[in-house]
């Protein structure tokens, strides 16, 4: 479409890489526990982050794979997977993830299904990060 801006994908790389470092550093992953749908707008208040026995945020240094290009115009970078686990039984459930640096909400996510966080109920997460040309980030 004329008028329309693209990024190239040198852009697109030097993003990507700066988002990954930028996770890298800082930032640790969070479970929550209450049952909301995230949005943009959420705070750090909005999330009552998981207590069950056992728990512990992550931290999210060394856990981001290298970024690559998907196609031109779309680049991604994928964390590890993440897993949480319990060690004593419970009954709290697990409804989804963020990920926090700086005391800020940067990423959340519902899961699929909610989970119990009791002994033998883990979750695993993997973090998928895409940027496309038609976004300027």
């Amino acid at each position: 479409m004329l008028g329309e801006i693209v990024a190239s994908n040198d852009l697109l790389s030097e993003r990507a890489n700066e988002l990954r470092d930028a996770f890298d550093l800082g930032h640790a992953l969070r479970l929550f526990q209450n049952d909301i749908e995230p949005v943009p707008k959420m705070k750090i208040v909005d999330f009552i982050e998981s207590s069950y026995p056992g728990y512990a945020r992550i931290s999210m240094v060394g856990k981001w794979r290298p970024v690559f290009k998907v196609i031109d115009g779309q680049y991604q970078f994928s964390s590890f997977e993440i897993t949480f686990g319990a060690d004593a039984a419970s009954v709290e459930v697990a409804h989804g993830w963020y990920l926090v640096g700086n005391g800020k909400v940067k990423l959340s996510c519902r899961l699929p299904f909610p989970n119990v966080m009791t002994l033998g109920g883990n979750v695993t997460v993997r973090i998928d990060c895409v940027l496309w040309a038609a976004v300027i980030l």
